[in-house]
């Protein structure tokens, strides 16, 4: 009988799963159990899960409020915009790793903890561009007829920072 070519790409963690002699389906693959140091699993997911929902609770907030530099600029929508699928990635990858049990296996740790340096620098990184480039609209224009809206979108900008800040800290510092 021919061997099987082993699968590169997206569908490779299929090579992980055997088929049993009853025609069900086990995973052989490499498993990541979770190593409990300062916090167990469940207080892990419940301090990252509080920094994710808030996240993107503040950054959706934002959004909602109009505000001169929302209404017309790139360097402000652009950076906005992309800080919102940043933090809907992270909201993502902790619905992934909350489902993907303990002990996580490899395709899941691939998708999920290693990618927590990442997620959460670059979801850090467009939420300050974001603060930003408000901050430039408002010397460059002035807040017009939005004072307090201002006010309050760099309030949600700057807690969207240090939420993302926080999850990312968190986050790198658990053990699988």
């Amino acid at each position: 009988m021919a061997q099987e070519k082993k699968r590169r790409g997206r569908r490779a963690h299929l090579d992980d799963f055997q088929k049993t002699a009853t025609g069900d389906y086990i995973y052989t693959g490499q498993l990541h159990p979770f190593k409990p140091g300062a916090f167990t699993r469940r207080q892990a997911l419940l301090r990252l899960w509080l920094a994710a929902s808030g996240l993107a609770a503040v950054l959706v907030a934002a959004g909602c409020i109009p505000v001169a530099g929302m209404r017309n600029t790139f360097y402000v929508i652009l950076p906005y915009a992309a800080s919102l699928l940043a933090a809907a990635s992270v909201v993502w990858l902790m619905c992934r790793l909350t489902a993907g049990g303990d002990p996580l296996r490899d395709y899941v740790y691939a998708a999920t903890v290693a990618q927590f340096r990442l997620r959460g620098t670059v979801t850090a990184v467009l939420c300050a561009v974001a603060l930003a480039g408000e901050g430039l609209c408002l010397a460059l224009n002035g807040p017009e007829d939005t004072l307090a809206g201002s006010v309050v979108f760099l309030l949600c900008e700057a807690a969207g920072l240090a939420l993302s800040l926080v999850w990312r800290s968190v986050a790198v510092k658990l053990d699988w």
